[in-house]
């Protein structure tokens, strides 16, 4: 009993190996049974709507904004071919 209650921390507790490694979870089947039982009373995928508002609209378009740099990467690619062509062109 007390080694699965160790076990139990021990899970509870395990910190992934690195950051990208998500699954560090080790569930057990009786765990993985339960929560599955969990998720499907909940139905999280009823309540997910997205953005209801114009503002909240706004703010998911924005989500993936990168502050800017690709639209500057972008103009001096733009320059830059077409120096290369003013050049090619001499």
């Amino acid at each position: 009993m007390a080694k699965e209650l160790l076990k139990d921390v021990t899970i509870r507790n395990a910190k992934p190996k690195d950051k990208y490694n998500m699954a560090a979870r080790h569930w057990t089947p009786e765990q993985r049974a339960q929560q599955s039982a969990k998720i499907r009373q909940w139905q999280p995928w009823d309540k997910s709507t997205g953005a209801r508002t114009n503002e909240g609209k706004a703010v998911s378009a924005r989500s993936a904004y990168k502050g800017g740099l690709r639209l500057m990467m972008r103009d001096v690619s733009v320059l830059l071919r077409d120096q290369k062509e003013a050049i090619k062109a001499m």
